[in-house]
């Protein structure tokens, strides 16, 4: 396959550049449990190092956008051996041309982690907002042109223990969206993986949960362990752990690799593994390793030292792998015939120790924030936008004052408010606005908090209508695709005018009984399995006018057959995905599958909706 044309060329002579390099690599491709080169259809071995000198600085520093140091180490890997670097964080911003062709012409492949701490999910604190998916797509876009992209990593130890497992289904999120848009925008499909840091608690469960359910976007390509178990002397495969760790993986559907090893508890380091990693121990399960590190920084892991005037040592570190390297040659298969069918994994169940929501949090949409905030009279001021490090305290102070579901997220539970991926400064605005309203009454002395606030003109009435289909609720990992719904409900488009007899009603009051909430809490966690079995949608009915064959499907989780006596509503929450109706003789509760809100229609025509909900009632 022909590679594209580089999106940025530095001089005409580097675009020229690119024109010899097509035959230079092939691209690898992924078939069942192994990787493989597209033009020889040779199975494809990944012999690499993790890449990202610090250097003598403290600042960042994209590796692959300085062509002196490309230059300098891609002939030293590929005298080592190496086919493949391992590159942390990049500043899509830059211009990577002719670092990325550099390591092109030395046979060398990029395995590239597309976040980076400050677009990255925290595992104790897991959010999933607009700004780390919009440096998500920046990245790919960055180097999905290039033919030695052989993957991303989506995260790296991001869940490390059983007390950060939440922040797995925020992870599994990006997976899906970074996939689509991988989808949507490449020319060939590159895999997409995720490293895992080998915690004893968790490792066969986070091994299933990144490779299991229906919806391929939502499983990784393949699977990394950075794995340090070979360390002591005299260790071998046997007692070391890698021989434990191959017969967990063994019937693995995608190909599995060391994304770091190399114990240095014992130094300079001898690399014993390596014969094990490939030799016949192991070849016919892993597809390769990447050896931690390069550089030598404070860690002491490196290969190779940097001088202060920019140039390299090989440390014996470098000396003893490339010894070893040179007499390891995998013996692999040949693509045509492998021809496995493994199944994907099952997904774990939730326990105490492993607690992801098998719902993922929604897709982040920048206009439907940027609608939120048109609406806004009173949004946070520019005192307050500026001090990016005080937004979270400043946060925490309105959320003491007002609820804040709406910019909230639980993985947990699996409940998303319809604002949730916003920026902070947006979710601020947000709240102030909120407050200003419904509490302060619009009087201007509530849009203050000593200067944190300000009042602004807006160009929106409401924020109704801001909240797209799907865009507070996100798919059920293992079912549909987020936003996927069937039948005629939230088939309408945003802004869309909808025609119908009677009436149409905003719903402002929300109903706030402890009993209504504990009646929905039991609905929610009663019907909502039944109802995603049965029904993917359903329509409301009015029981106020019920027919006799209405009546007869009382009880049932089934989507209703019109009868002209009966009257329907058209029921539309933002935030909503899934809407499933669950009729009795006494109401009719319209629930929405993707969070914990229930709406009710009484029978006497008192109506509790969630605010901002609204429905739309004609005869049939």
């Amino acid at each position: 396959m022909s590679r594209l044309w580089p999106p940025l060329c530095a001089t005409v002579l580097a675009c020229l550049s690119f024109l010899d390099s097509s035959t230079a690599l092939n691209p690898i491709s992924i078939k069942g449990s192994k990787f493989f080169d597209t033009a020889t259809k040779d199975q494809f071995f990944i012999k690499g190092v993790a890449y990202q000198p610090r250097g003598f600085t403290t600042e960042f520093v994209d590796p692959l956008s300085k062509p002196a140091d490309c230059r300098r180490d891609a002939a030293l890997m590929k005298d080592v051996g190496f086919n493949t670097i391992r590159v942390y964080q990049v500043d899509p911003t830059a211009n990577h041309d002719e670092c990325m062709k550099l390591f092109e012409n030395e046979g060398i492949y990029l395995m590239l982690d597309l976040t980076g701490p400050k677009h990255a999910i925290v595992r104790n604190n897991p959010e999933y907002s607009v700004d780390i998916l919009s440096n998500v797509q920046r990245t790919i876009d960055a180097f999905k042109g290039y033919i030695n992209t052989l993957g991303f990593f989506i995260g790296n130890e991001v869940t490390n223990d059983n007390k950060t497992t939440v922040a797995s289904a925020y992870v599994k999120a990006l997976l899906r969206d970074a996939k689509t848009y991988i989808d949507s925008t490449a020319s060939r499909k590159i895999p997409v993986g995720y490293a895992n840091n080998d915690d004893a608690d968790i490792r066969l469960r986070i091994k299933d949960y990144f490779n299991c359910g229906s919806v391929e976007e939502e499983r990784i390509d393949f699977y990394g362990i950075n794995l340090y178990e070979w360390c002591s002397p005299g260790v071998t495969y046997q007692t070391s752990g890698f021989a434990d760790r191959t017969k967990e993986v063994a019937l693995y559907s995608i190909p599995v690799i060391l994304s770091e090893f190399g114990c240095n508890l014992v130094t300079p380091r001898t690399f014993p593994e390596v014969g094990a990693i490939f030799g016949p121990e192991m070849t016919g399960v892993w597809s390769g390793g990447i050896v931690y590190e390069w550089t030598q920084e404070v860690n002491k892991y490196g290969l190779v030292a940097i001088q202060p005037d920019n140039t390299v040592t090989p440390l014996q570190d470098y000396t003893n792998l490339k010894s070893i390297l040179e007499t390891d040659h995998p013996v692999g298969v040949k693509m045509d015939e492998h021809n496995e069918e493994r199944s994907v994994s099952t997904c774990p169940p939730t326990t105490s120790g492993w607690e992801p929501n098998a719902r993922l949090p929604p897709t982040p949409s920048a206009p439907v924030c940027e609608c939120m905030v048109s609406s806004l009279g009173c949004v946070a001021s520019d005192q307050a936008t500026s001090a990016t490090e005080s937004l979270g305290t400043l946060l925490g102070t309105i959320c003491g004052m007002t609820s804040c579901d709406d910019i909230s997220a639980n993985g947990k539970t699996g409940v998303y408010g319809k604002y949730s991926f916003c920026t902070p400064a947006q979710k601020l605005s947000y709240m102030y606005n909120l407050y200003y309203t419904h509490i302060g009454k619009r009087a201007a002395a509530t849009c203050s908090f000593n200067g944190m606030a300000k009042l602004t003109a807006t160009s929106r009435q409401s924020d109704h209508g801001c909240s797209a289909p799907g865009s507070g609720s996100g798919s059920v990992s293992g079912g549909s695709k987020a936003g996927s719904t069937s039948g005629s409900l939230l088939k309408h488009q945003l802004g869309e005018e909808l025609q119908f007899e009677g009436f149409t009603r905003i719903i402002t009051e929300v109903h706030q009984t402890p009993a209504f909430r504990k009646h929905g809490e039991m609905q929610f966690n009663s019907n909502l399995a039944i109802a995603e079995q049965q029904t993917p949608s359903a329509l409301a009915v009015d029981l106020l006018n019920p027919s006799h064959a209405l009546e007869q499907k009382t009880h049932k989780l089934k989507r209703l057959v019109q009868s002209p006596n009966s009257y329907f509503m058209d029921v539309k929450c933002p935030g909503c995905v899934q809407i499933t109706t669950v009729f009795s003789h006494a109401q009719t509760v319209v629930m929405c599958s993707s969070c914990a809100n229930v709406l009710a229609q009484p029978t006497g025509g008192i109506t509790r909706l969630t605010e901002g909900c609204s429905f739309r009632r004609k005869q049939a």
